[in-house]
């Protein structure tokens, strides 16, 4: 879309879209809301801190979306001289079942998981983290609350997600 307004220079203002770096930036006819989108993620800097999480995973789609999420939680972690996020992709959305997912990371020890998923996705990995006893702090986005909207999902298999909510102040 930005590049398209560059083009034919015309305007674009976005309520809703993140700055990511090599992949949705700016040019002088475009304007987004939101801040660069890893400032955003670095406020899981303090989660992390206060959770005392040595090892993060993440379950990301392919996209640069996640790569932007993977690339700032890989900072946090250096900075805070943690173990490096251990990274599972998947290559389509709702086309996995996750189990595999689950295995790696319960086999990996991983204490933490940001589930960089759609709300079909994250119903699929919580049920597949029980399945496997593996049960560690779950952090996501803010697709959350599309699972707390389902009601055919009971309100326990979230308790006690962290959700990163870009849509609040800062």
């Amino acid at each position: 879309m930005f590049p398209i307004a560059l083009q034919d220079e015309i305007t674009v203002i976005s309520p809703s879209n993140f700055i990511i770096e090599e992949s949705f930036e700016m040019n002088e006819h475009s304007f987004v809301m939101y801040p660069a989108f890893s400032d955003v993620i670095r406020e899981l800097e303090r989660v992390i801190i206060n959770k005392d999480v040595q090892q993060l995973g993440i379950v990301r789609f392919q996209s640069d979306f996640g790569a932007e999420i993977e690339e700032t939680l890989r900072e946090i972690m250096f900075d805070l001289d943690r173990q490096d996020v251990f990274v599972v992709e998947y290559a389509e959305i709702g086309g996995s079942d996750l189990r595999t997912e689950v295995i790696k990371l319960k086999a990996n020890n991983i204490e933490a998981v940001f589930l960089d998923t759609l709300d079909f996705d994250t119903i699929k990995f919580l049920k597949r983290a029980n399945e496997f006893d593996y049960h560690p702090l779950i952090i996501t986005h803010t697709t959350v609350r599309d699972v707390v909207a389902n009601p055919e999902i009971e309100t326990d298999v979230i308790e006690g997600i962290v959700m990163l909510d870009w849509e609040v102040s800062y």
